[in-house]
């Protein structure tokens, strides 16, 4: 018996895909038909159209029932979604896509799941929310850790946490930037989302929420060079937990050698981070990043950037180890009078 060669891969490194061309319009079907086409797609293998998952195998991967299954498979293929041919005892599903497809690329854990846990397609299923299964999809599409350090960010396009900007002090070359999150007049701080962005569905906030309270989302900082469409990731700059280990060693070293050029005692808590001079449109974003990566060629290539990470987070060590004493910040009134906010 001939083994799949993709079967031999680990399931944490295994990705499938569904054209988001048919995506909308089969979660306009309703919540057991969307979970049902992604459960065959993921069977679909490297074909991305050919798939032996059916009934039985939606049953053990969500804990919809079978029959319920088989009525969902029927409305997909009398809206011409998918067709299936008898083989044996078992049924082939070829599924109908466009005849230019955007892929989504996906994870085959967000079925599977990992390390023992619910799959993000049961927890969904189980939640009953179709819209946040759809936006959870949907964000795949526009999720690009080597471009973007996970979703798409830009202002009018992306969604992002905002921070605030402000100049408290420089050291030789470098500006001292302070950065914090804007309050929410609901408490909390502000998360920005675009009605332009391709990725917004019915209740989104709702379905946001649902995302991050599954834990299958969360922001990453990160340092742009501009808060622009034409801005681009200068480097990741956690706050918190969040971020790979690189990523927060960048963080550490950077606070450190921002709290050292300071001139006075500031709070464990200040976002204070030295920035070239050169780089006066600096921003700190904070990214939206999927906890299930697809180990596409993007995202081996953002895997590989440790060895990046580790030189900027060297560079900010010898920053700071090689300051002898807070030099006048040139703005010294302004940097005064914020003082208390230290």
């Amino acid at each position: 018996m001939k083994t799949d060669a993709s079967e031999k891969v680990p399931v944490s490194e295994r990705f499938f895909a569904i054209d988001r061309n048919v995506w909308s319009r089969i979660c306009d079907l309703g919540l057991n038909e969307a979970v049902c086409y992604v459960v065959i797609a993921a069977g679909a293998g490297r074909s991305h159209t050919v798939s032996n998952w059916s009934a039985e195998a939606i049953e053990k991967r969500t804990g919809m029932h079978h029959v319920r299954a088989k009525e969902a498979i029927g409305r997909l293929v009398e809206h011409d979604f998918m067709t299936v041919t008898p083989k044996g005892k078992l049924r082939r599903y070829d599924l109908n896509i466009s005849v230019e497809p955007a892929f989504i690329w996906l994870p085959l854990s967000i079925v599977e799941g990992a390390a023992g846990e619910r799959s993000p397609v049961r927890i969904l299923r189980q939640a009953q929310d179709i819209n946040a299964l759809r936006l959870f999809v949907d964000l795949y599409f526009f999720h690009d850790l080597d471009g973007n350090g996970g979703c798409e960010w830009r202002p009018g396009v992306g969604i992002r946490i905002p921070y605030q900007r402000e100049i408290v002090g420089a050291y030789g070359p470098y500006t001292l930037w302070r950065f914090d999150p804007i309050p929410s007049e609901q408490g909390g701080i502000v998360i920005s989302a675009y009605q332009d962005a391709k990725f917004i569905v019915p209740d989104f906030w709702g379905a946001w929420r649902m995302l991050r309270r599954a834990g299958f989302v969360d922001f990453v900082e990160h340092l742009v060079d501009a808060d622009s469409l034409s801005g681009e990731v200068y480097h990741p700059l956690p706050m918190g937990r969040h971020g790979e280990p690189g990523e927060q060693a960048i963080t550490n070293a950077a606070l450190a050698a921002g709290r050292r050029m300071m001139s006075w005692h500031v709070s464990e808590d200040a976002v204070i981070i030295p920035v070239e001079d050169l780089k006066p449109n600096i921003q700190l974003i904070g990214v939206a990043r999927l906890l299930y990566k697809p180990h596409t060629k993007q995202t081996k290539a953002w895997f590989g950037r440790t060895g990046e990470w580790a030189k900027i987070a060297s560079a900010f060590g010898e920053m700071a180890s090689g300051i002898k004493g807070a030099s006048d910040s040139g703005i010294k009134d302004n940097s005064r009078k914020a003082q208390g906010e230290f």
